[in-house]
Protein backbone atom coordinates (compact mmCIF):
# COMPACT_ATOMS: atom_id res chain seq x y z
CA UNK A 1 0.00 0.00 0.00
CA UNK A 2 2.88 2.32 0.80
CA UNK A 3 4.32 1.76 -2.71
CA UNK A 4 0.93 2.53 -4.26
CA UNK A 5 0.72 5.86 -2.44
CA UNK A 6 4.21 6.77 -3.62
CA UNK A 7 3.20 5.95 -7.21
CA UNK A 8 0.06 8.10 -7.00
CA UNK A 9 2.04 11.03 -5.61
CA UNK A 10 4.60 10.73 -8.42
CA UNK A 11 1.82 10.64 -11.02
CA UNK A 12 0.16 13.77 -9.61
CA UNK A 13 3.50 15.58 -9.45
CA UNK A 14 4.44 14.63 -13.00
CA UNK A 15 1.03 15.40 -14.57
CA UNK A 16 1.47 19.23 -14.86
CA UNK A 17 4.76 18.61 -16.66
CA UNK A 18 3.11 16.13 -19.00
CA UNK A 19 0.29 18.48 -19.90
CA UNK A 20 2.30 21.72 -20.24
CA UNK A 21 3.21 21.18 -23.92
CA UNK A 22 -0.46 20.77 -24.90
CA UNK A 23 -1.61 23.59 -22.63
CA UNK A 24 0.25 26.14 -24.73
CA UNK A 25 -1.84 25.19 -27.78
CA UNK A 26 -5.30 25.44 -26.18
CA UNK A 27 -6.84 28.69 -24.87
CA UNK A 28 -8.61 27.11 -21.89
CA UNK A 29 -5.89 24.57 -21.11
CA UNK A 30 -6.14 20.76 -20.71
CA UNK A 31 -8.76 18.92 -18.67
CA UNK A 32 -8.84 15.29 -17.35
CA UNK A 33 -12.11 13.37 -17.58
CA UNK A 34 -13.05 9.71 -17.40
CA UNK A 35 -13.53 8.01 -20.75
CA UNK A 36 -17.06 6.96 -21.78
CA UNK A 37 -18.73 8.95 -18.99
CA UNK A 38 -20.86 12.11 -19.43
CA UNK A 39 -18.77 15.17 -18.52
CA UNK A 40 -19.76 18.78 -17.74
CA UNK A 41 -17.11 21.13 -19.08
CA UNK A 42 -16.86 24.60 -17.43
CA UNK A 43 -15.06 27.38 -19.30
CA UNK A 44 -14.84 31.17 -19.73
CA UNK A 45 -15.24 33.37 -22.81
CA UNK A 46 -13.50 36.72 -23.40
CA UNK A 47 -14.50 39.84 -25.30
CA UNK A 48 -13.13 40.07 -28.86
CA UNK A 49 -10.30 42.33 -27.64
CA UNK A 50 -9.23 39.62 -25.19
CA UNK A 51 -9.32 41.93 -22.13
CA UNK A 52 -12.65 41.47 -20.32
CA UNK A 53 -14.84 38.40 -19.80
CA UNK A 54 -17.84 38.03 -22.12
CA UNK A 55 -20.76 37.33 -19.78
CA UNK A 56 -23.83 37.39 -22.03
CA UNK A 57 -22.89 35.14 -24.96
CA UNK A 58 -25.39 32.65 -26.39
CA UNK A 59 -24.95 29.51 -28.51
CA UNK A 60 -26.58 29.85 -31.93
CA UNK A 61 -26.81 26.03 -32.22
CA UNK A 62 -23.62 25.44 -34.16
CA UNK A 63 -21.06 27.43 -32.19
CA UNK A 64 -19.58 24.36 -30.43
CA UNK A 65 -17.79 21.57 -32.34
CA UNK A 66 -16.00 18.45 -31.06
CA UNK A 67 -13.03 16.61 -32.57
CA UNK A 68 -12.25 13.07 -31.26
CA UNK A 69 -8.73 11.66 -31.68
CA UNK A 70 -7.85 13.86 -34.71
CA UNK A 71 -11.08 12.86 -36.47
CA UNK A 72 -13.63 15.07 -38.23
CA UNK A 73 -15.17 18.08 -36.47
CA UNK A 74 -18.83 17.56 -35.53
CA UNK A 75 -21.36 19.91 -33.95
CA UNK A 76 -21.78 19.18 -30.24
CA UNK A 77 -25.00 17.46 -29.18
CA UNK A 78 -25.71 20.17 -26.57
CA UNK A 79 -25.40 23.98 -26.69
CA UNK A 80 -23.34 25.72 -24.03
CA UNK A 81 -25.23 27.34 -21.13
CA UNK A 82 -24.63 30.82 -19.66
CA UNK A 83 -23.72 30.37 -15.97
CA UNK A 84 -23.18 34.09 -15.18
CA UNK A 85 -19.45 34.77 -15.28
CA UNK A 86 -18.71 31.48 -17.07
CA UNK A 87 -20.37 28.83 -19.24
CA UNK A 88 -20.94 25.08 -19.11
CA UNK A 89 -21.23 22.38 -21.79
CA UNK A 90 -22.60 18.89 -21.19
CA UNK A 91 -20.58 16.36 -23.25
CA UNK A 92 -22.38 13.06 -23.71
CA UNK A 93 -20.92 9.62 -22.80
CA UNK A 94 -20.66 8.77 -26.51
CA UNK A 95 -18.77 12.01 -27.21
CA UNK A 96 -16.38 11.04 -24.40
CA UNK A 97 -15.34 7.78 -26.17
CA UNK A 98 -11.83 8.82 -27.22
CA UNK A 99 -8.32 9.32 -25.92
CA UNK A 100 -8.29 13.04 -26.67
CA UNK A 101 -11.29 15.30 -27.25
CA UNK A 102 -10.88 18.90 -28.49
CA UNK A 103 -13.81 21.28 -27.90
CA UNK A 104 -13.94 24.42 -30.10
CA UNK A 105 -16.19 27.36 -29.10
CA UNK A 106 -16.32 29.62 -32.17
CA UNK A 107 -18.92 32.35 -32.86
CA UNK A 108 -20.34 31.42 -36.27
CA UNK A 109 -21.94 34.86 -36.81
CA UNK A 110 -20.60 38.37 -36.04
CA UNK A 111 -17.94 37.91 -33.39
CA UNK A 112 -19.34 38.32 -29.86
CA UNK A 113 -16.42 36.65 -28.11
CA UNK A 114 -12.82 35.59 -28.61
CA UNK A 115 -12.70 32.06 -30.10
CA UNK A 116 -11.33 29.42 -27.73
CA UNK A 117 -10.53 25.70 -27.55
CA UNK A 118 -10.23 23.14 -24.71
CA UNK A 119 -8.35 19.80 -24.77
CA UNK A 120 -9.79 16.91 -22.73
CA UNK A 121 -7.60 13.86 -22.02
CA UNK A 122 -9.41 10.75 -20.83
CA UNK A 123 -8.37 8.24 -18.18
CA UNK A 124 -9.61 5.05 -16.51
CA UNK A 125 -9.39 2.53 -19.36
CA UNK A 126 -6.76 0.81 -21.49
CA UNK A 127 -8.34 2.63 -24.47
CA UNK A 128 -8.09 6.02 -22.71
CA UNK A 129 -5.18 8.45 -22.92
CA UNK A 130 -4.28 7.43 -19.35
CA UNK A 131 -5.15 3.86 -18.32
CA UNK A 132 -4.85 4.63 -14.63
CA UNK A 133 -8.29 5.26 -13.06
CA UNK A 134 -8.09 8.30 -10.83
CA UNK A 135 -11.65 7.73 -9.61
CA UNK A 136 -10.74 4.43 -7.83
CA UNK A 137 -9.56 5.10 -4.30
CA UNK A 138 -7.96 1.63 -3.80
CA UNK A 139 -6.04 0.11 -6.69
CA UNK A 140 -5.20 -3.55 -7.31
CA UNK A 141 -1.43 -3.95 -7.24
CA UNK A 142 0.51 -6.99 -8.55
CA UNK A 143 3.06 -7.16 -5.80
CA UNK A 144 4.87 -10.14 -7.36
CA UNK A 145 5.32 -8.24 -10.62
CA UNK A 146 6.56 -5.20 -8.80
CA UNK A 147 8.90 -7.30 -6.67
CA UNK A 148 10.43 -9.05 -9.68
CA UNK A 149 11.67 -5.82 -11.16
CA UNK A 150 12.19 -3.90 -7.98
CA UNK A 151 15.53 -2.37 -7.07
CA UNK A 152 16.34 -3.98 -3.76
CA UNK A 153 19.15 -3.55 -1.28
CA UNK A 154 20.66 -6.84 -2.54
CA UNK A 155 20.74 -5.69 -6.17
CA UNK A 156 22.23 -2.39 -5.12
CA UNK A 157 24.87 -4.21 -3.03
CA UNK A 158 25.76 -6.51 -5.96
CA UNK A 159 26.86 -3.68 -8.16
CA UNK A 160 28.08 -1.37 -5.45
CA UNK A 161 31.61 0.07 -5.64
CA UNK A 162 33.18 -1.26 -2.50
CA UNK A 163 36.49 -0.54 -0.83
CA UNK A 164 37.78 -3.90 -2.19
CA UNK A 165 37.01 -2.80 -5.81
CA UNK A 166 38.69 0.49 -5.19
CA UNK A 167 41.74 -1.26 -3.68
CA UNK A 168 42.09 -3.68 -6.65
CA UNK A 169 42.60 -0.93 -9.20
CA UNK A 170 44.07 1.68 -6.95
CA UNK A 171 47.51 3.29 -7.53
CA UNK A 172 49.50 1.95 -4.60
CA UNK A 173 52.20 3.80 -2.71
CA UNK A 174 55.00 1.68 -4.21
CA UNK A 175 54.04 2.74 -7.76
CA UNK A 176 54.05 6.36 -6.80
CA UNK A 177 57.39 6.13 -4.91
CA UNK A 178 59.44 4.86 -7.89
CA UNK A 179 59.34 8.09 -9.91
CA UNK A 180 57.82 10.40 -7.40
CA UNK A 181 59.35 13.74 -6.56
CA UNK A 182 59.62 13.46 -2.84
CA UNK A 183 60.95 15.68 -0.13
CA UNK A 184 64.46 14.20 -0.55
CA UNK A 185 64.49 15.09 -4.31
CA UNK A 186 63.39 18.58 -3.52
CA UNK A 187 66.04 18.90 -0.80
CA UNK A 188 68.89 17.70 -3.12
CA UNK A 189 68.48 20.52 -5.62
CA UNK A 190 67.04 23.06 -3.35
CA UNK A 191 68.53 26.58 -3.10
CA UNK A 192 69.12 26.79 0.58
CA UNK A 193 70.24 29.59 2.86
CA UNK A 194 73.95 28.75 2.36
CA UNK A 195 73.69 29.05 -1.44
CA UNK A 196 71.90 32.35 -1.12
CA UNK A 197 74.48 33.66 1.36
CA UNK A 198 77.46 32.83 -0.92
CA UNK A 199 76.41 35.15 -3.77
CA UNK A 200 74.23 37.46 -1.85
CA UNK A 201 74.65 41.27 -2.07
CA UNK A 202 74.94 42.13 1.55
CA UNK A 203 75.36 45.30 3.52
CA UNK A 204 79.17 45.09 3.09
CA UNK A 205 78.91 45.06 -0.75
CA UNK A 206 76.50 48.00 -0.71
CA UNK A 207 78.72 49.98 1.67
CA UNK A 208 81.87 49.53 -0.48
CA UNK A 209 80.48 51.48 -3.45
CA UNK A 210 77.84 53.45 -1.71
CA UNK A 211 77.48 57.25 -2.24
CA UNK A 212 77.57 58.45 1.30
CA UNK A 213 77.24 61.79 2.99
CA UNK A 214 80.98 62.46 2.61
CA UNK A 215 80.83 61.97 -1.22
CA UNK A 216 77.85 64.30 -1.46
CA UNK A 217 79.56 66.90 0.76
CA UNK A 218 82.75 66.95 -1.37
CA UNK A 219 81.03 68.22 -4.54
CA UNK A 220 78.06 69.87 -2.97
CA UNK A 221 77.06 73.46 -3.87
CA UNK A 222 76.92 75.07 -0.50
CA UNK A 223 76.06 78.48 0.80
CA UNK A 224 79.63 79.68 0.22
CA UNK A 225 79.51 78.79 -3.51
CA UNK A 226 76.19 80.56 -3.90
CA UNK A 227 77.42 83.61 -1.99
CA UNK A 228 80.51 84.03 -4.21
CA UNK A 229 78.50 84.75 -7.39
CA UNK A 230 75.29 85.92 -5.88
CA UNK A 231 73.61 89.19 -7.03
CA UNK A 232 73.20 91.01 -3.76
CA UNK A 233 71.82 94.33 -2.71
CA UNK A 234 75.19 95.99 -3.44
CA UNK A 235 75.13 94.85 -7.10
CA UNK A 236 71.55 96.03 -7.47
CA UNK A 237 72.37 99.36 -5.83
CA UNK A 238 75.29 100.07 -8.19
CA UNK A 239 73.15 100.08 -11.33
CA UNK A 240 69.80 100.96 -9.81
CA UNK A 241 67.59 103.82 -11.16
CA UNK A 242 66.95 105.78 -8.04
CA UNK A 243 64.56 108.53 -7.16
CA UNK A 244 67.28 111.07 -7.98
CA UNK A 245 67.59 109.79 -11.59
CA UNK A 246 63.83 109.83 -11.99
CA UNK A 247 63.57 113.34 -10.61
CA UNK A 248 66.32 114.66 -12.92
CA UNK A 249 64.36 113.82 -16.10
CA UNK A 250 60.82 113.85 -14.75
CA UNK A 251 58.02 115.95 -16.30
CA UNK A 252 56.91 117.87 -13.27
CA UNK A 253 54.32 120.49 -12.53
CA UNK A 254 56.63 123.29 -13.73
CA UNK A 255 57.16 121.59 -17.11
CA UNK A 256 53.39 121.08 -17.51
CA UNK A 257 52.66 124.66 -16.50
CA UNK A 258 54.97 126.11 -19.16
CA UNK A 259 53.05 124.62 -22.13
CA UNK A 260 49.69 123.90 -20.50
CA UNK A 261 46.41 125.22 -21.94
CA UNK A 262 45.05 127.03 -18.94
CA UNK A 263 42.03 129.19 -18.22
CA UNK A 264 43.86 132.23 -19.61
CA UNK A 265 44.48 130.50 -22.97
CA UNK A 266 40.87 129.34 -23.14
CA UNK A 267 39.47 132.71 -22.16
CA UNK A 268 41.31 134.55 -24.92
CA UNK A 269 39.36 132.97 -27.83
CA UNK A 270 36.77 130.62 -26.34
CA UNK A 271 33.99 133.10 -25.58
CA UNK A 272 34.08 134.73 -29.01
CA UNK A 273 34.08 131.34 -30.72
CA UNK A 274 31.10 130.06 -28.72
CA UNK A 275 29.02 133.20 -29.39
CA UNK A 276 29.75 133.13 -33.11
CA UNK A 277 28.87 129.43 -33.40
CA UNK A 278 25.66 129.95 -31.46
CA UNK A 279 24.53 132.81 -33.71
CA UNK A 280 25.36 130.83 -36.87
CA UNK A 281 23.49 127.74 -35.65
CA UNK A 282 20.43 129.61 -34.42
CA UNK A 283 19.99 131.37 -37.77
CA UNK A 284 20.54 128.18 -39.79
CA UNK A 285 18.13 126.04 -37.74
CA UNK A 286 16.03 128.09 -35.34
CA UNK A 287 13.56 125.24 -34.66
CA UNK A 288 16.21 122.77 -33.50
CA UNK A 289 18.44 125.18 -31.54
CA UNK A 290 17.65 125.37 -27.81
CA UNK A 291 18.06 128.80 -26.17
CA UNK A 292 18.50 129.59 -22.51
CA UNK A 293 15.80 132.26 -22.36
CA UNK A 294 16.73 133.37 -18.87
CA UNK A 295 20.28 134.14 -20.03
CA UNK A 296 19.09 135.91 -23.20
CA UNK A 297 16.64 138.00 -21.17
CA UNK A 298 19.48 139.47 -19.07
CA UNK A 299 21.29 142.78 -19.48
CA UNK A 300 24.61 141.55 -20.90
CA UNK A 301 23.42 140.94 -24.50
CA UNK A 302 25.00 142.69 -27.42
CA UNK A 303 23.43 144.27 -30.47
CA UNK A 304 24.04 141.22 -32.67
CA UNK A 305 21.86 138.80 -30.67
CA UNK A 306 18.08 138.43 -30.27
CA UNK A 307 17.90 139.78 -26.75
CA UNK A 308 15.84 142.84 -27.58
CA UNK A 309 13.08 140.83 -29.35
CA UNK A 310 12.87 138.20 -26.62
CA UNK A 311 12.73 140.89 -23.94
CA UNK A 312 9.77 142.37 -25.80
CA UNK A 313 7.95 138.99 -25.81
CA UNK A 314 8.63 138.48 -22.12
CA UNK A 315 7.18 141.84 -21.15
CA UNK A 316 3.94 141.15 -23.04
CA UNK A 317 3.95 144.13 -25.43
CA UNK A 318 3.14 142.19 -28.64
CA UNK A 319 0.71 144.21 -30.79
CA UNK A 320 -1.38 143.22 -33.78
CA UNK A 321 -4.21 144.58 -35.86
CA UNK A 322 -6.88 143.50 -33.37
CA UNK A 323 -5.65 144.99 -30.07
CA UNK A 324 -2.81 146.39 -28.11
CA UNK A 325 -1.44 143.23 -26.50
CA UNK A 326 -2.08 139.51 -26.02
CA UNK A 327 -3.71 139.72 -22.56
CA UNK A 328 -6.21 142.35 -23.74
CA UNK A 329 -7.08 140.36 -26.89
CA UNK A 330 -7.66 137.10 -24.97
CA UNK A 331 -9.86 138.78 -22.38
CA UNK A 332 -11.95 140.32 -25.17
CA UNK A 333 -12.67 136.89 -26.69
CA UNK A 334 -14.30 135.45 -23.49
CA UNK A 335 -17.96 136.29 -22.84
CA UNK A 336 -19.85 136.31 -19.52
CA UNK A 337 -20.43 132.51 -19.76
CA UNK A 338 -16.66 131.79 -20.19
CA UNK A 339 -17.20 130.97 -23.86
CA UNK A 340 -15.29 132.34 -26.83
CA UNK A 341 -17.18 135.19 -28.47
CA UNK A 342 -16.45 134.23 -32.06
CA UNK A 343 -18.04 137.34 -33.48
CA UNK A 344 -15.96 139.63 -31.32
CA UNK A 345 -12.82 137.60 -32.01
CA UNK A 346 -13.20 137.61 -35.80
CA UNK A 347 -14.23 141.26 -35.95
CA UNK A 348 -17.33 142.99 -37.33
CA UNK A 349 -16.08 142.80 -40.89
CA UNK A 350 -16.47 138.97 -41.02
CA UNK A 351 -19.91 137.64 -42.09
CA UNK A 352 -21.43 134.17 -42.06
CA UNK A 353 -21.13 133.85 -45.81
CA UNK A 354 -18.83 131.53 -47.77
CA UNK A 355 -15.84 133.69 -46.87
CA UNK A 356 -16.24 133.02 -43.13
CA UNK A 357 -13.50 130.82 -41.64
CA UNK A 358 -14.32 127.41 -40.15
CA UNK A 359 -14.69 127.29 -36.36
CA UNK A 360 -14.00 123.92 -34.63
CA UNK A 361 -16.39 123.63 -31.64
CA UNK A 362 -17.43 120.62 -29.56
CA UNK A 363 -21.16 121.40 -29.67
CA UNK A 364 -23.53 123.91 -31.18
CA UNK A 365 -24.33 125.03 -27.62
CA UNK A 366 -20.82 126.51 -27.48
CA UNK A 367 -21.68 128.93 -30.33
CA UNK A 368 -23.33 132.09 -29.11
CA UNK A 369 -26.36 131.99 -31.43
CA UNK A 370 -29.53 133.82 -30.72
CA UNK A 371 -32.74 131.83 -30.19
CA UNK A 372 -33.97 132.52 -33.72
CA UNK A 373 -30.72 131.37 -35.33
CA UNK A 374 -30.70 128.15 -33.26
CA UNK A 375 -34.26 127.29 -34.29
CA UNK A 376 -33.45 127.98 -37.92
CA UNK A 377 -30.35 125.76 -37.80
CA UNK A 378 -32.20 122.85 -36.17
CA UNK A 379 -35.00 123.10 -38.75
CA UNK A 380 -32.50 123.06 -41.61
CA UNK A 381 -30.72 119.97 -40.25
CA UNK A 382 -33.99 118.09 -39.68
CA UNK A 383 -35.17 118.92 -43.19
CA UNK A 384 -31.91 117.69 -44.66
CA UNK A 385 -32.38 114.26 -43.05
CA UNK A 386 -36.14 114.04 -43.64
CA UNK A 387 -36.01 114.80 -47.36
CA UNK A 388 -36.95 111.85 -49.52
CA UNK A 389 -34.09 110.69 -51.71
CA UNK A 390 -34.91 111.32 -55.35
CA UNK A 391 -35.47 108.35 -57.65
CA UNK A 392 -32.37 109.03 -59.72
CA UNK A 393 -29.95 111.06 -57.60
CA UNK A 394 -26.86 112.60 -59.17
CA UNK A 395 -23.94 110.14 -59.18
CA UNK A 396 -21.59 110.86 -56.31
CA UNK A 397 -24.03 113.16 -54.50
CA UNK A 398 -25.12 112.72 -50.91
CA UNK A 399 -28.47 111.29 -52.02
CA UNK A 400 -26.68 108.85 -54.34
CA UNK A 401 -24.49 107.51 -51.52
CA UNK A 402 -27.44 107.19 -49.13
CA UNK A 403 -29.57 105.55 -51.82
CA UNK A 404 -26.97 102.84 -52.52
CA UNK A 405 -26.51 102.18 -48.80
CA UNK A 406 -30.26 101.90 -48.30
CA UNK A 407 -30.59 99.44 -51.17
CA UNK A 408 -27.96 97.12 -49.63
CA UNK A 409 -29.82 96.90 -46.29
CA UNK A 410 -32.60 94.30 -46.09
CA UNK A 411 -35.36 94.88 -43.50
CA UNK A 412 -37.54 92.05 -42.26
CA UNK A 413 -39.48 90.51 -39.38
CA UNK A 414 -39.62 87.10 -37.74
CA UNK A 415 -42.68 85.05 -38.76
CA UNK A 416 -44.51 82.18 -37.12
CA UNK A 417 -42.96 78.82 -38.05
CA UNK A 418 -39.48 77.82 -36.93
CA UNK A 419 -38.25 80.23 -34.24
CA UNK A 420 -35.19 79.15 -32.22
CA UNK A 421 -31.78 80.49 -31.22
CA UNK A 422 -30.29 79.17 -34.51
CA UNK A 423 -33.21 79.26 -37.03
CA UNK A 424 -35.96 81.73 -37.93
CA UNK A 425 -38.74 81.83 -40.51
CA UNK A 426 -39.30 85.40 -41.81
CA UNK A 427 -41.47 87.58 -44.03
CA UNK A 428 -38.60 87.89 -46.54
CA UNK A 429 -38.95 86.80 -50.17
CA UNK A 430 -35.81 84.74 -50.86
CA UNK A 431 -35.11 84.34 -54.59
CA UNK A 432 -32.63 81.44 -54.40
CA UNK A 433 -31.22 79.25 -51.63
CA UNK A 434 -28.09 80.59 -49.87
CA UNK A 435 -28.87 84.14 -51.07
CA UNK A 436 -28.12 85.78 -47.69
CA UNK A 437 -25.29 83.45 -46.58
CA UNK A 438 -22.34 85.26 -45.00
CA UNK A 439 -24.24 88.51 -44.26
CA UNK A 440 -24.79 90.00 -40.78
CA UNK A 441 -28.25 89.96 -39.18
CA UNK A 442 -28.89 92.75 -36.62
CA UNK A 443 -32.04 93.05 -34.47
CA UNK A 444 -33.35 96.62 -34.35
CA UNK A 445 -33.42 98.62 -31.13
CA UNK A 446 -37.25 98.78 -31.27
CA UNK A 447 -37.78 95.01 -31.77
CA UNK A 448 -40.27 93.15 -29.54
CA UNK A 449 -37.78 90.92 -27.66
CA UNK A 450 -35.71 93.23 -25.45
CA UNK A 451 -32.86 90.69 -25.08
CA UNK A 452 -32.35 90.73 -28.87
CA UNK A 453 -32.15 94.51 -29.33
CA UNK A 454 -28.85 95.37 -31.02
CA UNK A 455 -27.73 91.70 -31.03
CA UNK A 456 -25.90 90.54 -34.18
CA UNK A 457 -25.14 87.14 -35.73
CA UNK A 458 -23.89 85.76 -39.05
CA UNK A 459 -26.17 83.92 -41.50
CA UNK A 460 -24.91 80.46 -42.48
CA UNK A 461 -27.87 79.19 -44.57
CA UNK A 462 -30.82 80.66 -46.48
CA UNK A 463 -33.88 78.73 -47.76
CA UNK A 464 -36.50 80.09 -50.13
CA UNK A 465 -39.35 78.30 -48.29
CA UNK A 466 -40.85 80.66 -45.65
CA UNK A 467 -37.75 82.88 -45.97
CA UNK A 468 -35.99 80.65 -43.44
CA UNK A 469 -32.60 81.82 -42.10
CA UNK A 470 -30.06 79.71 -40.21
CA UNK A 471 -27.42 81.56 -38.16
CA UNK A 472 -24.87 81.29 -35.34
CA UNK A 473 -26.69 80.81 -32.03
CA UNK A 474 -28.36 83.85 -30.39
CA UNK A 475 -28.76 84.25 -26.65
CA UNK A 476 -32.57 84.27 -26.97
CA UNK A 477 -34.98 82.82 -29.54
CA UNK A 478 -36.92 85.48 -31.53
CA UNK A 479 -40.73 85.69 -31.50
CA UNK A 480 -43.23 86.51 -34.24
CA UNK A 481 -42.81 90.17 -35.27
CA UNK A 482 -39.21 90.72 -34.07
CA UNK A 483 -37.71 93.27 -36.50
CA UNK A 484 -34.22 92.96 -37.97
CA UNK A 485 -31.87 94.27 -40.67
CA UNK A 486 -29.46 92.33 -42.87
CA UNK A 487 -26.23 94.13 -43.85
Amino acid sequence: MRKLKILLVLLLLLYPTLQSADSVAYGNGVRLAKTGVQYILNFELFEVDGVDLRIDASDAGSDVTIRKDQGADTTAVNDFVDEGLSYSLTITANEMQAKQIVVYVIDSATKQWLDTSILIETYGSPTAEHAFDLNTATQDVNVASIDSGAITATSIAADAITSAKIADNAIAAEHIAADAIGSSEIATAAIDADAIATDAIGAAEIAADAIGASEIATDAIGAAEIAADAIGTAEIANDAITATEIAANAIGASELATDAIGSAELAATAATKIVNDWETQSQADPTGFHVNVLEIGGTAQTANDNGADINTILTGTVTDAQGTNVATDVAAMIDANNRIDVGSWLGTAVTLGNSAPDVNVASEDNIDFGATKKTSLETAVDDAFDNVITASPTTGSRDDVLDRQEESIVNGSAATGTLSTTEMTTDLTITVNDQMNGRILTFRKDTTTAALRGQQTDIVDTVTTNGKLTFTALTTAPVNGDKFEIN
